[in-house]
């Protein structure tokens, strides 16, 4: 357990973003910086795509796959609430720009990894698509363009196509390894990953169809609480369907991705439970900390999803140690990348997520997601 004096040091060393007199320093202009950096040096306006590595890697196809596509099309959606003017053009052309990715040839459509060849052939990610899901449902709150649910409704309906009873239910990684394969897995990384999703899409439904996506996503709660979490309230990260075997590693997101289901519950359906539950899964997460800096121990790419999760735990809660956890993390996070600036467009991406969302993180909770003005 960390002492009063350690934390301390850490919040020091971490740098929160509170000036000496108490004023807050701009995060809004510091997720613009890294967000323009990706539009100059990631950014094929041609396209419409994203590259996925500057430089360019020997060896590596020059497109984003659907995973980084899925962090930096999050990026965007949050740019476009606070400069709706700049960015709401970018994303909407980026969503016209994935279509390459866009796998019709077999049903349901999904999305694949890569850009799509004619006829189809590559592997199709459940994970990757849920991401999406959810990324089209904020846009659509944003922007009220049907385009955007139609496409979620459409990558849910692939999602959820993923799910089969061995085991007791759960959404399987990815098609080809599925309940007939020796390596096929059950994760959360897909499961929870659907949960919000459906549940995003339910916040726009009413009466049966709200009805029913939420128990899709009570079901996928349910059972990857049964398999995959641990004494601790924390996520180990799949099992196999086959032999039963769990994976006991733990990542930030998946952890982040089950506070936001249980928030999402309580939102919907005013279950106590769920606030308790999320709560509980939250300070548990403090596991996660690095002690040498205050911060999430993993990659961007995985810890602004943990971190976005604080966020929403202190709008639920207004518990201010949801959100300095998700400041440092932050803070750490901007340091790095101006000593040190990633190649990769997920790593840079997930930088720019979080301190959008840290700028924006004195929104009410509820339905926040509608173009907002400037930036903090």
């Amino acid at each position: 357990m960390r002492t009063t004096a350690c934390w301390a040091a850490c919040v020091c060393l971490a740098g929160l973003a509170w000036g000496a007199a108490g004023e807050k320093q701009p995060y809004g202009a510091r997720a613009e910086q890294v967000t323009k950096y990706v539009q100059e040096h990631f950014w094929d306006a041609r396209r419409g795509l994203y590259r996925g590595f500057h430089p360019p890697r020997e060896g590596k196809l020059p497109y984003a796959f659907m995973w980084d596509n899925g962090v930096q099309f999050s990026v965007l959606t949050a740019a476009a609430r606070k400069r709706p003017d700049e960015y709401l053009p970018v994303l909407g052309k980026y969503f016209g720009g994935l279509d390459a990715h866009w796998d019709a040839s077999r049903s349901p459509a999904g999305y694949q990894p890569y850009l799509a060849g004619p006829g189809g052939g590559d592997d199709r990610y459940y994970d990757d698509n849920a991401w999406m899901a959810i990324d089209f449902v904020y846009a659509y709150e944003l922007t009220k363009e049907a385009r955007y649910l139609r496409r979620a409704e459409e990558v849910l309906r692939f999602v959820w196509s993923g799910w089969d009873e061995k085991l007791g239910g759960g959404v399987y990684w990815h098609v080809s390894r599925d309940g007939r394969d020796e390596k096929a897995q059950k994760g959360v990384c897909s499961n929870a990953t659907a949960a919000c999703g459906l549940l995003r899409l339910a916040r726009q439904k009413a009466g049966r169809d709200r009805d029913e996506l939420i128990a899709r996503a009570r079901r996928a709660v349910a059972w990857t609480r049964k398999h995959l979490q641990d004494a601790d309230k924390l996520y180990m990260d799949h099992v196999s369907p086959r032999g039963g075997q769990v994976q006991r590693h733990k990542w930030t997101y998946n952890t982040g991705m089950m506070v936001r289901c249980h928030l999402l519950l309580h939102e919907l359906t005013g279950s106590p439970a769920d606030l308790t539950e999320a709560v509980a899964v939250g300070r548990a997460a403090e596991a996660f900390v690095d002690p040498q800096t205050g911060a999430y121990r993993d990659a961007p790419f995985f810890s602004h999803l943990l971190a976005e999760a604080d966020l929403e735990l202190y709008r639920a809660t207004r518990d201010k140690h949801f959100l300095d956890r998700a400041r440092r993390t932050a803070e750490h996070y901007w340091q790095t990348w101006q000593t040190k600036k990633p190649d990769a467009l997920k790593a840079v991406a997930g930088i720019a997520r979080l301190l959008w969302l840290v700028a924006d993180a004195d929104r009410p909770p509820g339905r926040p997601d509608s173009p907002g003005k400037g930036t903090k």
